[in-house]
């Protein structure tokens, strides 16, 4: 799996209204960030903040880099690329010294993602370093078709209960828009974790994977784990995922 997490520099300078504000002047309140994730199969997205296009063509699988600007309501508009086709568009309030990830998330129609409309889901992101020889870790359910997945953590060759975790229980598609408590990171000590992926339902294991196949977790790093969707899959427990780090 490719890391999604693209160093966008341009974004740090125009979003949208946003003036970025100066460290010297004790008067203006902290800045605040924002960023957009595009999990969406099958289609690219321009962004515009407050009438201004601030990101061209996000495709799927890709994300921006933080963007800071001074805290205020933002009129935010998300166009299918290529067309005047506005997929999602209103208001919305960025906070002081506030961390947000904003997820372009599947629409479905008649049992299949829709190619003409998509939903958003923004979350307040925990920035704070983890502990020494630690990370953070949260999991977020972006296939719209999958069973409910619980997500167990083992380490190869150790069979001790305490060895095998469960942090993420029965999570299903988009669940962290209505349960705070799923948009949460759990921190784990700085293991080669191995992640299994297990339907619910069943108890079956479906896909397993080691950190290491896909970025490696490094010390005090804060990461995001999710499901996404195949392009035209409708098959349960069918699915790809993908990992990225917040910090650097």
């Amino acid at each position: 799996m490719r890391n999604i997490f693209l160093n966008i520099v341009v974004l740090v300078f125009i979003v949208v209204g946003m003036v970025a504000c100066s460290k010297n002047d004790s008067n203006q309140p902290g800045p605040t960030h924002m960023r957009w994730m595009n999990v969406t199969p099958g289609m690219s997205f321009d962004i515009y903040s407050n009438r201004e296009k601030i990101y061209d063509a996000l495709k799927f699988d890709s994300a921006t880099s933080y963007a800071y600007g001074l805290p205020s309501f933002y009129y935010l508009q998300i166009i299918k690329t290529g067309t005047s086709d506005t997929i999602i568009k209103g208001n919305q309030q960025l906070q002081s010294g506030l961390y947000y990830s904003t997820f372009i998330v599947p629409d479905t129609v008649d049992q299949k993602i829709s190619t003409t409309s998509a939903t958003v889901s923004t979350i307040t992101d925990n920035v704070t370093i983890p502990s020494v020889d630690s990370i953070k870790l949260r999991f977020f359910n972006f296939a719209p078709f999958t069973n409910p997945i619980t997500v167990v953590m083992t380490i190869d060759g150790r069979i001790r209960t305490t060895d095998t975790l469960r942090p993420f229980v029965q999570r299903i598609f988009n669940d962290q828009a209505s349960y705070s408590t799923n948009t949460r990171y759990t921190q784990f000590l700085n293991i080669n974790w191995k992640i299994n992926f297990y339907n619910s339902n069943t108890n079956t294991l479906i896909k397993s994977f080691h950190a290491n196949e896909l970025l490696g977790f490094r010390s005090q790093g804060i990461y995001t784990l999710y499901l996404k969707a195949r392009p035209g899959e409708t098959t349960k427990d069918t699915f790809d995922y993908a990992m990225f780090r917040s910090n650097y």
